[in-house]
């Protein structure tokens, strides 16, 4: 009967703490509680509080008049029988903590292992990836991956900590940069292609992608910018708009030609297209008299800008414009101070600083010479010498 719960003579309860109540009852032996009757019809009580597995319990002993009636050391055996009870329900629990504790530690190790693989993931991203405070003055960057770095060339210490409107300081007002500022203003998300500097001065394509992150109250705690150099590909975009561009002018040129306008209309034509789409400062078109081995102006996109140019400084021999005339082949120059030709001093007054001089050739004689100039050196690409030789051919 002492290991029988319903017809046990005995009872013990455990609570959880000091009190000895009905809300702190979490164990009974026998599911009858007698700690709120202690005398009536039990012969023998006792409480003990105990301390283990870090916390305070405590545990209420009784014994029925028959058990008593049947043993002359009921006290001993019921202390004995409820320390058995008591010993295998701390072990249970300890059991349960130590598998809890566990479960813990390897449900901490799994997060841990997830947020490292994470972290290196950003860390060797090829984008780079920014996370800032807004709810700082000025929004600081409070992260910043090593790709950043890359991209930009400022090292991370001055970039963490600090606005990333450091990035495009020196750059002109622009419609992208607007559309980011409101952004950030109204809490929202937003792609925009920004024109950036790196920290050598140098000018690159910024692609950004800016996301709010809130809160489980939907408050707005972070902004994550995920950035990528998008300079070859605007590069590679603004070349194509630019060829079309140049097959269009070059489409409305033939059909100048064609519907037979004067000369001087389809010449000044071409010099617009030239300096409009190489793009070039200036550019004329010089005709050879063979006869009097001299040049004449027939257009300039000077003489539109209240600026006037005249032939009078064009050198009959020795000067580029004879060289191409002679040799019925172009001349380049990006940087005045390297043309192996002699330099005309005329042209270093007027800020002549790059060239690039195009034989007008029909059935075998040269009738004259586009221009195109810059007032500072440059490289003249295989693109734009094809549209310059393009553009000669027409205006031969």
């Amino acid at each position: 009967r002492v290991f029988e719960p319903e017809a046990a003579d005995i009872d013990f309860e455990v609570f959880d703490g000091k009190a000895v109540d009905a809300k702190t009852l979490i164990f009974d032996y026998d599911g009858q509680p007698h700690f709120a009757n202690r005398q009536r019809n039990r012969s023998f009580t006792l409480t003990n509080s105990l301390a283990f597995g870090g916390r305070t319990w405590t545990v209420f002993y009784s014994a029925a008049p028959d058990f008593r009636a049947t043993s002359g050391s009921g006290q001993p055996t019921v202390v004995f029988i409820a320390g058995l009870a008591l010993t295998l329900l701390g072990f249970s629990v300890m059991l349960a903590q130590s598998g809890t504790r566990r479960q813990a530690y390897q449900l901490a190790g799994q997060m841990t292992a997830q947020l490292r693989l994470q972290q290196r993931a950003i860390d060797f991203a090829n984008n780079g990836i920014v996370i800032t405070d807004p709810n700082k003055p000025g929004n600081p960057v409070i992260y910043a991956n090593p790709a950043m770095e890359r991209i930009t060339g400022f090292p991370l210490g001055e970039i963490v900590g600090h606005n990333s409107r450091i990035l495009q300081s020196t750059i002109p007002a622009q419609p992208a940069l607007t559309e980011l500022e409101n952004a950030l203003a109204q809490g929202r998300a937003c792609h925009v292609v920004l024109r950036s500097q790196r920290k050598d001065g140098s000018e690159y394509w910024n692609e950004l992608t800016l996301s709010p992150v809130r809160d489980d109250l939907g408050q707005l705690i972070n902004f994550i910018g995920i950035s990528e150099d998008a300079t070859e590909r605007q590069k590679a975009e603004q070349s194509l708009a630019q060829q079309v561009r140049r097959q269009s002018a070059l489409a409305g040129i033939e059909l100048s030609i064609n519907e037979q306008l004067e000369l001087r209309t389809v010449l000044e034509l071409i010099v617009a297209e030239t300096a409009s789409l190489l793009p070039a400062g200036e550019a004329r078109v010089l005709l050879w008299d063979a006869q009097r081995e001299e040049v004449t102006l027939s257009a300039s996109t000077e003489s539109r800008r209240g600026r006037h140019f005249s032939t009078e400084h064009v050198r009959r021999s020795g000067g580029a414009s004879r060289w191409i005339v002679d040799n019925r082949k172009p001349h380049v120059v990006g940087d005045l101070r390297n043309d192996p030709l002699p330099v005309n001093p005329t042209a270093l007054q007027s800020g002549l600083r790059a060239y690039a001089g195009f034989p007008l050739l029909a059935e075998g004689e040269t009738l004259g010479v586009l221009y195109a100039l810059d007032m500072k050196p440059r490289n003249f690409t295989a693109d734009d010498l094809e549209f310059l030789a393009a553009l000669a051919h027409r205006a031969a």
